[in-house]
């Protein structure tokens, strides 16, 4: 369950530590200024942790890269019975969302969402794309505090980011309308404008989570 994760081959003068993606709220511990670090967890899932290290190049410029990781961390397994027997029928689990359900006026603005329906395998890993990507425009300030570019700054690399994880889903043309359903979400939320992303957007996102994997069969 611990994990210390290693940060010392890269060059820079400050470091920043964040925690992008995580089934429950969780904490970690930079040590070593930065150079490593330290996390403990008893909750099986995927940990998703983002590394940014600002610096300065040879013409004396700020410049900053990022970095990501996951981690996934598994249950244990029981220990053997002596005497094996017919395995017991396993007990269903209820078929809850795990992200936060919405206000009602949300729940009518992801309407079209919502009508699209996808197998669980899908809705899950689509669920958690947008999931990430509201993680990353909550840790976009924390990024700007500390000098340097946020991975998801703009509503412009928001949409573009969106887009390329998006792709690696392989989803594309398998639930005809879902593209359609969620860009018109988004576009009442981002608009057309290029500007700074908000708290707000963010919640868009939680909102996307909650009505695709809502729509999993």
């Amino acid at each position: 369950d611990l994990i210390i994760l290693d940060a010392s081959e890269s060059t820079g003068t400050s470091r920043l530590w964040l925690l992008a993606v995580a089934p429950v709220e969780k904490t970690f511990l930079p040590v070593d200024q930065g150079l490593r670090c330290v996390f403990a967890t008893g909750t099986a899932g995927k940990y998703t942790f983002v590394l940014v290290v600002a610096g300065t190049n040879v013409n004396g410029r700020a410049v900053a890269e990022m970095a990501t990781h996951s981690v996934l961390v598994s249950g244990g397994t029981a220990p053997p019975h002596p005497t094996p027997g017919p395995a017991p029928a396993p007990t269903p689990m209820p078929d809850l969302n795990p992200y936060l359900t919405p206000k009602p006026a949300w729940q009518t603005l992801a309407a079209g969402v919502l009508l699209v329906k996808t197998n669980r395998v899908d809705a899950t890993n689509l669920a958690e794309l947008y999931d990430s990507a509201k993680r990353l425009v909550l840790s976009a300030p924390a990024a700007l505090a500390a000098g340097t570019k946020p991975e998801v700054g703009t509503t412009a690399e928001l949409r573009e980011w969106l887009i390329r994880n998006g792709q690696q889903l392989g989803l594309q043309g398998k639930y005809p309308g879902l593209a359609a359903a969620v860009d018109v979400f988004l576009g009442k939320q981002l608009g057309t404008a290029i500007r700074k992303v908000t708290e707000n957007d963010a919640d868009m996102l939680g909102v996307l989570a909650w009505a695709i994997w809502e729509g999993g069969k």
